[in-house]
């Protein structure tokens, strides 16, 4: 039997050890940038996050928080030289996905804390792992993407992005082992809306400015479009027919569309909470985190974005009220609104619709290559993130800019075959049963989140017919969501431990 000092000793070294790789971690950060100017502040708030860590009541809790406010950041660094990088995109074209590189990205740092903690657990703690039932078809799908490299022309577009997938598997696989509390869902769901609200007002200003770019401009190495480029471009910035309007607007997570994709996955959670509250309208927070949401997502002027969103809600609503989460008066009431609001708004929502009709026909040109791709490879595709290299062999015509096909669906089957999309649908499939499962638990906050996260995933599901949203904010947050109804389920088997 251990003695006290023993227990201590093991306690100590359970958060000692993470915050000390937290510390190395955002030692190495400060390397890696390499950019002199920014060190003094990076390293201030290196040490502030630290710092602030060792006095929080729940490290691991503290460390998720800032996971999921740094994730829409999309600050990455490349760890192999630019030149080499340049050098395959000139043989082989850009890629949609991971580059021919390993990538850093500013929220991989706050994640690789909170797994040195669980491996931790794991190894001297003997912490069992759990698997939910949607993870042996999740690691199908990435196995079936390996397979697809044999046929991938660029190897390294394809393995890279595959480590990728791997790290958005072990996310997925965090989440669902570690979020055992309500107090823990609410830490994750609070930052990540909080997250939303500051790229809003992002996408407000820039809208405001009619800035297009990344808003730190150069400074993380992200590319800032010149005024030539924004003139060459103008029929995909811009808002009106033809390249006649303001600037369409973006914030960090990712382009145009990708930063659609980030509001219209975070929207339906902050609708749910705040349209299930008691009494109605309670929570001043929801209700912002709804109206910065919308705000953006609506000066994006993404057509794929605003139809996911308005699946996404219709969901929410009718099936808060299939779970008896609102009463069938204040069903009906916003039955009623969303019928008269739709009556009022058709012809502006045609107008938004009918925007930058070239892009429009260039999609249905686009999903014929893609169909033309997996007619010649159906079983393991052209390779994992090798879609843009193959493509000049479907389709001579020269677009403005080099365009993959616009369907996700079709996308994946090209790269990694028919059985690869099949492993893929079948991983959303489970997540949406486990989703309904989590819905059903007495715990009003969590019923809700589940919900919201339903109509995350059918906003998504619906985006992904018009576009290929190949980005890493988002992707991550489908897989975060899907190890998130995992454990959400878990709570509901075992709800002694939600207040825990």
């Amino acid at each position: 039997m251990k003695t006290l000092s023993e227990r201590f000793d093991a306690e100590r070294m359970a958060y000692l050890l993470p915050a000390m790789g937290g510390a190395f971690i955002a030692l190495i950060a400060v390397v890696i940038l390499r950019y002199p100017y920014v060190w003094a502040g990076l390293i201030t708030i290196g040490i502030a996050v630290f710092v602030f860590s060792l006095a929080a009541k729940d490290f691991r809790n503290y460390w998720l928080g800032v996971f999921a406010l740094v994730l829409p950041l999309d600050i990455r660094k490349a760890l192999f030289g630019s030149d080499q990088i340049r050098a395959l995109e000139v043989i082989y074209g850009f890629p949609l996905g991971e580059l021919p590189s390993p990538i850093l990205y500013l929220s991989d740092l706050p994640f690789l804390v909170l797994m040195v903690q669980w491996f931790f657990q794991v190894i001297f703690r003997k912490q069992k792992i759990f698997f939910p039932k949607s993870n042996w078809i999740a690691l199908a799908f990435i196995i079936w993407s390996g397979i697809s490299l044999t046929n991938a022309t660029a190897f390294s577009y394809g393995f890279f992005d595959l480590m990728r997938l791997v790290k958005f598997y072990l996310q997925y696989l965090y989440v669902a082992n570690n979020i055992r509390s309500k107090a823990t869902v609410k830490i994750l769901i609070r930052f990540l809306l909080i997250g939303m609200i500051f790229q809003g007002l992002i996408c407000l200003d820039n809208y405001k400015a009619q800035r297009i770019g990344h808003i730190f401009g150069n400074l993380f190495g992200q590319q800032a479009f010149s005024e030539e480029d924004v003139k060459k471009y103008e029929q995909f910035f811009s808002v009106g027919q033809e390249g006649g309007g303001r600037l369409r607007a973006s914030g960090t997570a990712g382009p145009i569309n990708a930063q659609a994709q980030y509001f219209e996955l975070l929207i339906p959670i902050a609708f749910s909470l705040w349209l299930t509250m008691i009494p109605f309208g309670r929570s001043s927070f929801d209700f912002a985190c709804l109206i910065f949401g919308l705000t953006g997502l609506i000066l994006t002027f993404s057509r794929g974005g605003f139809i996911g969103l308005a699946g996404g809600l219709i969901a929410v609503l009718i099936l808060s009220r299939w779970v008896q989460l609102i009463s069938n008066k204040k069903f009906l009431t916003f039955f009623l609104i969303g019928i008269g609001l739709c009556i009022t708004v058709t012809p502006l929502v045609y107008t938004y619709i009918m925007v930058r009709p070239e892009a429009t026909l260039a999609r249905i040109d686009l999903n014929k290559v893609g169909l033309e791709m997996i007619k010649a490879h159906p079983i393991i595709g052209v390779g994992l993130n090798n879609h843009m290299v193959e493509k000049p062999k479907y389709d001579p015509k020269d677009y403005i800019i080099p365009m993959p096909t616009h369907n996700r669906y079709l996308l994946i089957a090209s790269e990694v075959g028919i059985p690869g999309l099949l492993f893929f649908l079948g991983f959303l499939w489970l997540t949406l049963k486990t989703t309904l499962r989590a819905a059903r638990t007495e715990d009003r906050y969590l019923a809700s989140v589940a919900l919201g996260i339903l109509g995350a995933f059918v906003a998504t599901l619906l985006h992904y017919l018009i576009d290929h949203l190949t980005f890493h904010t988002p992707l991550t947050m489908v897989w975060l969501y899907a190890g998130l109804v995992a454990a959400l389920v878990e709570l509901r088997a075992n709800p002694s431990e939600k207040v825990s």
